[in-house]
């Protein structure tokens, strides 16, 4: 897909599409949202929908990925220590609706191989970027431990905003420059693996 900045005409109709697409599944849910449904609320025929997507899963699977895109350039800008760019990634994590999306892809991922498949390919290619970014070696395992933890906090902190309510922004704005820090720091380190803490020579 091309940058904001250059969209193509298909560009701009696939995003449509999956706008469309994520108020169905979050009005329907999963099953019970249909092609029509979609096309209808993208303002385009059927037929014409199944130009761009097979079905619903391959729909789903865009979805996801356009999540963790999102996701990724958020969770970067945030990390620049920049209070703009810190209250948007909050915003994005507190947001029930991308929560409850989110939840809608989980559990369909445990009904559909297919689908469960793309969204570990999602998280891996996420993994992957957030890693080129922290500049994190493959042999470095305590650090990618750190941000394998620190994925898993995210992801806990926006499910549980459908639940347990929004955590306050100014703490949680904290919490996110103590993971920046934890995850960037390779000199005063503590090994997750063993707990044991280490400092390296310098």
């Amino acid at each position: 897909m091309g940058s904001p900045l250059n969209l193509t005409r298909q560009d701009e109709k696939r995003l449509k599409i999956l706008a469309a697409a994520e108020e169905t599944f979050l009005e329907k849910g999963f099953h019970a949202a249909s092609m029509s449904d979609i096309a209808r609320k993208a303002g385009i025929s059927t037929p014409h929908l199944y130009n761009f997507y097979e079905n619903k899963a391959a729909i789903a699977l865009s979805v996801q990925e356009k999540m963790a895109e999102e996701t990724f350039t958020l969770l970067t800008g945030a990390m620049n220590s920049e209070p703009e760019e810190q209250e948007k990634f909050i915003k994005h994590l507190l947001d029930p609706r991308r929560a409850s999306l989110t939840l809608t892809m989980m559990t369909e991922a445990t009904r559909n191989p297919v689908v469960m498949e793309r969204v570990v390919e999602n998280g891996e290619k996420l993994m992957t970027q957030l890693r080129a970014h922290y500049h994190i070696k493959e042999d470095d395992e305590d650090r990618l431990f750190r941000l394998e933890v620190s994925m898993r906090l995210f992801l806990g902190i926006s499910i549980g905003s459908v639940f347990c309510g929004i955590v306050e922004g100014g703490k949680l704005r904290n919490i996110l420059m103590e993971i920046n820090r934890w995850l960037v720091d390779n000199k005063s380190e503590t090994n997750c693996l063993n707990g044991e803490e280490k400092t390296n020579a310098v």
